[in-house]
């Protein structure tokens, strides 16, 4: 799906964080929600453990149409698994990759 296909293209930026340390996580919610007019936004939470912690991250993203939006919060119900990588030092601070998405087991 196109909408899918553009979910976190890898940037500049983010190709430090493609080297953190990487744990299966755990998708909790996903909603939808109108924080303006004609703007809908997906939000996915998951938690993960880093160590002996547990710690919880979510990601967004914006779309125009609710249709758009709805199918792709339905992507990723509770219990889905996904790859997350969190920052080595401050294991709070996570980011899950678009091919990650995928982890099965």
């Amino acid at each position: 799906m196109e909408f899918f296909d553009r979910l976190f293209e890898p940037q500049e930026e983010d190709a430090a964080r493609a080297n953190w340390p990487a744990v299966t996580g755990v998708i909790y919610s996903a909603s939808v929600r109108l924080p303006s007019r004609n703007i809908h936004m997906v939000e996915i939470g998951y938690s993960y453990a880093a160590g002996s912690e547990y710690y919880s991250g979510y990601f967004q993203r914006v779309f125009v149409f609710e249709d758009t939006a709805d199918d792709f919060a339905a992507l990723f119900p509770r219990g889905r698994k996904i790859l997350v990588h969190y920052h080595p030092n401050k294991p709070d601070v996570s980011t899950v990759f678009k091919q990650d998405m995928d982890v099965k087991s």
